[in-house]
């Protein structure tokens, strides 16, 4: 898929505009750059959500290293469906790509009789082992609250 590029800004908390970014989606993820250079790139393993949270504003939610933000970008209300649609597309994309990898690798496995191994991003382990309450009490309020 090429990357598709949208104009956005930065709001501050009166909902004044503070800088202007472009959005860039493509599978590799979310590339936000601003007018001095890359302000971030997520890739979709660490974006936990995304939505059109009102007209003309497309929020996601991504893992730093710091925890959970939310990162609302304001445009039109079109161009913020038009976001939204293309990143629901390039996970669509990256889902199948992941199911067809996943025919083939059993369809190999079957002959080799061996499970196949799939990576895990460290977020969706700790979610798993929060969900499942493997870990320190601490650590799982911190990653549950």
């Amino acid at each position: 898929m090429a990357a598709v590029t949208f104009k956005t800004h930065l709001r501050d908390g009166r909902g004044k505009a503070v800088a202007d970014v472009k959005l860039e989606v493509s599978n590799a993820g979310l590339r936000l750059q601003g007018e001095k250079g890359l302000l971030g790139h997520f890739s979709f393993q660490r974006i936990l959500q995304w939505a059109v949270t009102e007209p003309g504003c497309f929020t996601f939610v991504v893992m730093t290293d710091a925890g959970k933000r939310d990162i609302s970008l304001w445009s039109s209300p079109e161009e913020a469906m038009g976001l939204l649609k293309a990143v629901e597309g390039a996970v669509k994309r990256l889902m199948d790509q992941k199911k067809q990898g996943e025919s083939s690798t059993s369809k190999d496995s079957a002959k080799k009789e061996v499970a196949p191994h799939t990576p895990r991003s460290w977020v969706s382990l700790l979610v798993d082992a929060a969900l499942r309450r493997d870990l320190p009490s601490a650590v799982y309020d911190y990653i549950c609250s």
